[in-house]
């Protein structure tokens, strides 16, 4: 009776598990710069925004991956489409600071991003959108910040919900 149950939990873990795995995913690159953060790109420099979307990349890839989720992607699993709309610095960036010499390093200021996703299938089925905007709340909270401390934390911010809301499209 024992062997019973302990063969009957095992089968239906085992099932349980296979009918959560989720499908692979591709992270579409390269990651698409929104209009408002594209007007910025000449106050913030090219060399920031290039910044920007390596931690968007880093944030959501290692976050999927730590979640388990395989990144495989190709033609079989789902596709995710990011858009880094828009960004604030906490600190001034290197070319606001090279066209503008009365800021400096110390310059503090709200900072934060936009940041949205379209979630499709393997047939180009759009399964769900998601959008993520942070933006710190006072500038006590930005003291002691890098330039873009905020962009990366809302970054990391959205690739958890990003995460979350995968298995859900994926099953």
């Amino acid at each position: 009776m024992q062997a019973a149950r302990l063969f009957l939990a095992l089968v239906t873990s085992l099932g349980l598990g296979f009918a959560a795995q989720a499908a692979p995913v591709q992270v579409v690159d390269p990651i698409e710069i929104g209009d408002a953060l594209a007007e910025k790109t000449e106050e913030y420099g090219e060399r920031d925004i290039d910044r920007l979307v390596r931690n968007l990349t880093e944030s959501v890839t290692e976050r999927l991956e730590r979640d388990g989720h395989d990144l495989s992607g190709g033609s079989e699993g789902l596709q995710v489409a990011l858009t880094l709309e828009n960004a604030w610095p906490n600190r001034p960036t290197h070319a606001q600071m090279s066209d503008d010499p009365s800021l400096s390093y110390q310059s503090v200021s709200l900072g934060g991003a936009s940041v949205s996703a379209v979630i499709t299938d393997a047939d180009g089925n759009r399964l769900a959108e998601l959008s993520y905007s942070w933006r710190t709340h006072t500038v006590a909270d930005s003291v002691g910040r890098g330039t873009w401390t905020d962009a990366r934390r809302t970054f990391d911010r959205f690739a958890s919900q990003l995460a979350d809301e995968l298995p859900a499209t994926a099953s």
